[in-house]
């Protein structure tokens, strides 16, 4: 099992950015939709992908934080989105 941090301020603003990131590449998906580039369907789909994998992470666990977000940064990345 991985080790637990204390809930410190700096865990909340780590997670609270992860959320804001999960924002983002929802919001890519959906404007690759309006632009046509994917359908509503699909971008509904990842979308809700997005969304659980944000959910499932531990917000105690740093490091799972810490991975979800280098995950969403490459997948925003791939996405063609800066940020």
């Amino acid at each position: 099992m991985a080790v637990r941090s204390a809930w410190r301020a700096n865990d909340i603003v780590a997670y609270d950015r992860l959320r804001a990131t999960a924002n983002v590449a929802i919001a890519l998906l959906f404007q690759l939709v309006d632009d046509g580039a994917m359908t509503a369907s699909a971008a509904s789909a990842q979308a809700a992908e997005v969304r659980n994998e944000v959910l499932r992470v531990d917000g105690f666990n740093r490091a799972a934080v810490d991975a979800a977000q280098t995950g969403l940064d490459t997948r925003i990345g791939a996405l063609g989105g800066t940020r």
